[in-house]
């Protein structure tokens, strides 16, 4: 059966919503009555009128678990290099396991539950890879084609690890789907940050540079692994009074503590600052990990302390360079006049005056010795990105990055 209407029971307390592309430019597939949702009895009611074959309803369904146990860490950056170990203190064991940080990674492989294991991972600053999400690169040292997975020419994958580097590609935005733009088929990406997307025939890069999906946001590095579940689980949907048969996955993805010693040399991108501050109400986030402003301002927050025997003696800020790969020339969603980051006022905020410092952005950089004037007692820098000439029009930009130059004892 695969026309009609279906009635979906979801069990839980969960958050249920229809699952809507808003990337798709091409012409819609839906047609009929909307999906209507309801909580009903242990659950979620849920019910598709009008589906067919050619049609797509997929739904998400979000919701809080207990879990006992987690992924503890004693990891060490000295010198470039992070050392240490990770343990594993869930009542399952992890397959495919991997320490990632930005633009690197070093697999573990199997961490079975209670076991402990030797990381040794160099930071990889090398622009060969740049542009890449970590899935592109975890596929490609596997000897996986990018981007990898289910699309339209390509074909399912074959073993328990390639679907799980499928599923990783799918997760980072890759898992386009093809459709009508301009009366030519053009690829679109399936969700923000992947690594490759088309539009009207157009290529570029879809991810900023330093944003990728599979990182914890706010945290130095990051284990990924998949839990060791028994085979043919479900996840207890119920559709039209029949359970189907299904295949349930479990991705752990966890942030990881880390200890620094000796010279800082940080991975590229490695502090991301976070926004603590938007005045005006033109400020957007755009899709791939990039913002637009036609006046206002926004305020990024930096972390800088690594413990109470840092000498830290540079601060370089920089911007990312790849947007007009990201958004393309002539492709960018965004409508009207778009300008680039260097026609931003640039300030950072003087600690020891109160008050905020104008700064010159020399192409996508700004660097400065001053550290004690602009990092706080408990280690924090303020950099605030503003325009106030309407007439510049709208200003695209990215999440600002901090690379420091320093040592730690």
């Amino acid at each position: 059966m695969n026309q009609g209407d279906y009635q979906v029971h979801v069990p839980g307390n969960g958050l249920v919503q229809p699952a809507v592309d808003q990337y798709d430019q091409g012409p819609s597939t839906h047609s009929g009555p909307l999906a209507t949702i309801a909580p009903g009895q242990n659950g979620t009611e849920v019910n598709l009128p009008g589906v067919s074959f050619s049609t797509t309803r997929p739904l998400l369904s979000d919701s809080d678990s207990q879990i006992q146990g987690g992924i503890d860490s004693q990891l060490t950056l000295q010198n470039g290099v992070l050392s240490g170990t990770v343990t594993n203190t869930l009542s399952y064991g992890l397959s495919d396991v991997y320490v990632l940080m930005a633009n690197s990674f070093a697999r573990i492989g199997h961490l079975a539950a209670g076991q402990s294991e030797q990381v040794s991972l160099r930071i990889n600053n090398a622009s060969n890879s740049a542009g890449m999400t970590l899935a592109d690169q975890l596929a490609t040292s596997n000897g996986l084609s990018t981007s990898y997975g289910m699309n339209y020419t390509g074909t399912a994958p074959q073993d328990e690890f390639q679907r799980h580097m499928a599923i990783l590609a799918a997760l980072s935005g890759e898992a386009g789907y093809y459709g009508n733009c301009g009366g030519t088929p053009c690829k679109i990406a399936a969700a923000p940050g992947g690594s490759t997307y088309f539009l009207n025939g157009r290529a570029g890069q879809g991810i900023v540079e330093g944003s990728d999906p599979l990182l914890v946001a706010g945290s130095p590095a990051t284990l990924i692994g998949w839990a060791d579940m028994p085979g043919g689980t479900t996840s207890g949907v119920i559709v039209n009074g029949i359970t189907p048969a299904g295949l349930q996955e479990t991705l752990v993805q966890s942030p990881l503590n880390m200890k620094f010693s000796g010279t800082l040399q940080l991975p590229t991108n490695f502090i991301s600052g976070q926004l603590i501050d938007v005045q005006g109400t033109n400020a957007q986030y755009q899709y791939g990990g990039a913002y637009t402003m036609t006046t206002g301002s926004m305020t990024f927050e930096f972390p800088v302390h690594f413990g109470a025997k840092q000498q830290v003696s540079g601060l370089r800020f920089s911007e990312p360079t790849n947007l007009s790969q990201i958004m393309g020339p002539s492709t960018s969603p965004i409508s009207g006049l778009v300008s680039e980051a260097n026609r931003l006022q640039i300030h950072l905020y003087n600690w020891q005056t109160g008050t905020w410092n104008a700064i010159p952005l020399n192409g996508f950089t700004f660097a400065t010795s001053n550290t004690r004037a602009y990092i706080s007692a408990d280690g924090r820098v303020l950099l605030q990105l503003s325009n106030q000439d309407s007439t510049v029009g709208t200003i695209l930009f990215g999440r600002p990055s901090l690379d420091l130059q320093g040592t730690v004892s």
